[in-house]
């Protein structure tokens, strides 16, 4: 094979796309394994701004019975946390994450094939890191973490990430307004369950911890039957691990 020949499977390979390198690689074998050894070496320098197809994220459609807006407590869920909470720890309702839901489990996860990236829309990026931060790491590998895991299972009414984000936020003012109005957000304080269901208008699905013997909120989920764009809320079929029959402190 000339260097003329070689020159000219090079200048073709950076004018076409390519799926993968094995692909690549397999065609210049065509022309004699010295050229795909060649291209291996002289790929960076022939074709410096060419970056190969990855594959395109592909969601599937998953079947679930409803969504569970979940939202945490932090000073509740850093007294559990395994690994040692961002300082200082905020004293407010923060996202954990929207999920869609199985009455019975396992509940979908992971509903896509190829690769789960995510770029938050600069106009959200303000809100997200107050409303839904990572209490324990990076902001962003939280927010790609709950959108693969959780958010592309609801691909049916929420087709893009920017939709799940926008539309968790939206929820979690809803619910996080029923909760100041009925002053559940107060660091410290003593509650009733009987308090926040009726805050909340419909039972949660709540969890609790156990420190210092007092039991201490940490979480909970908010339930909804989507209607298409409409969320309508529901009881939560499953009730968590908390006694509701003693007081839950923040």
């Amino acid at each position: 094979m000339s260097n003329m020949t070689f020159m000219l499977v090079l200048i073709l390979v950076c004018a076409t796309e390519v799926t993968s390198e094995v692909d690549l690689t397999s065609c210049l074998r065509v022309l004699g394994d010295a050229a795909a050894s060649l291209w291996q070496g002289a790929r960076g320098l022939f074709c410096p701004k060419r970056a190969l197809v990855r594959p395109a994220l592909v969601l599937v459609r998953t079947n679930y019975d409803y969504l569970m807006l979940t939202i945490q407590w932090p000073p509740s869920f850093c007294k559990s946390a395994a690994k040692a909470c961002k300082t200082p720890v905020p004293t407010r309702w923060t996202i954990h994450g929207l999920w869609p839901t199985k009455k019975t489990s396992p509940f979908p996860e992971d509903c896509f094939t190829g690769k789960c990236s995510v770029t938050v829309l600069g106009s959200m990026v303000g809100d997200m890191m107050r409303k839904w931060p990572n209490l324990k790491g990076n902001d962003d590998t939280f927010w790609t973490h709950e959108y693969c895991k959780h958010g592309t299972c609801a691909a049916d009414i929420l087709p893009t990430s920017d939709d799940y984000f926008s539309k968790t936020m939206a929820l979690y003012d809803e619910v996080n307004l029923k909760l100041g109005r009925n002053g559940i957000n107060k660091a410290g304080s003593r509650y009733t369950f009987a308090q926040l269901d009726g805050a909340l208008g419909k039972n949660g699905r709540y969890m609790c911890i156990q420190s210092a013997g007092k039991q201490y909120l940490k979480e909970f989920g908010y339930c909804y039957d989507p209607a298409g764009t409409v969320f309508n809320p529901r009881d939560c079929p499953a009730n968590g691990n908390c006694d509701r029959t003693k007081y839950f402190y923040l």
